[in-house]
């Protein structure tokens, strides 16, 4: 099985980008979380349609940006429906905003094991404040 960062290299090569560095699950480097940015993305369509709970005139999103030390920079998508979750985009905005960077912005990690463990106790801390 090949490792990780083994895998993204050859990925990267097949589509002819070449990556500047290559961290292997045996490197010792700490990533850690400087900023965190969340953004209201809305839509419009172009003919809108009507689905058994509404009628959609546009997409609705949140994207979040987080930026590690190194520069890193990734992004993630939530789209909120209230109709299914009771969550909106205020909802999930206010909820980023207010409980992701005592988590984010203090943890360090390197490895995907690391990142779910973060992901666990986010998730742990909204179901503590009853979010689902």
């Amino acid at each position: 099985m090949l490792s990780g960062g083994i895998w993204i290299k050859e990925a990267l090569h097949l589509i002819g980008r070449r990556p500047d560095r290559v961290w292997n699950s045996g490197d010792c480097h700490l990533m850690r979380i400087k900023r965190i940015r969340v953004f209201h993305f809305a839509a419009p369509f172009v003919i809108g349609f009507h689905s058994p709970h509404r009628l959609a005139k546009r997409a609705d999103s949140i994207i979040l940006e987080v930026e590690a030390t190194e520069g890193i920079i990734g992004y993630g998508e939530c789209v909120p429906r209230s109709y299914i979750t009771g969550e909106t985009c205020s909802t999930v905005a206010e909820i980023i905003s207010s409980i992701f960077p005592g988590i984010l912005l203090t943890w360090e990690f390197n490895s995907i094991p690391d990142a779910v463990r973060m992901m666990s106790r986010l998730e742990s801390l909204c179901r503590s404040k009853s979010i689902p």
